[in-house]
């Protein structure tokens, strides 16, 4: 019996999307690749990489304006999508908003925002 895949679906600046398509594109990734390192990583650490105050300011983020681009990301595991919205929540941010975080990190420091 084939898997059934499932997503995630979000919306995002269209600047902010184009930005982190083009580091993954030059880190020899593709968006989901990225993404589901993140989720994959936030997941086996139990954390997210973020600090209070950068998940204290997303709330104000907005990306329902004319230029949102819509993104998803294919999970084949139903069980860690909801570990990842588990652990969102324990955070008290969106999934939507921890993976928008995830993207501006990445661009902003040009490298995952993983302490190794």
């Amino acid at each position: 019996m084939a898997e059934k895949t499932v997503f995630i679906c979000i919306r995002i600046k269209s600047s902010e999307y184009d930005a982190f398509k083009e580091w993954c594109s030059n880190k020899g990734l593709k968006i989901t690749q990225a993404t589901k390192y993140f989720i994959q990583r936030s997941i086996d650490d139990n954390k997210l990489p973020f600090s209070k105050e950068e998940l204290y300011l997303l709330r104000g983020y907005d990306s329902n304006g004319t230029d949102a681009a819509r993104v998803s990301i294919g999970m084949l595991d139903p069980e860690e999508k909801e570990k990842f919205s588990k652990l969102c929540e324990n955070n008290m941010v969106s999934v939507a908003g921890a993976i928008k975080l995830f993207f501006r990190k990445c661009v902003t420091n040009n490298a995952f925002p993983f302490e190794d």
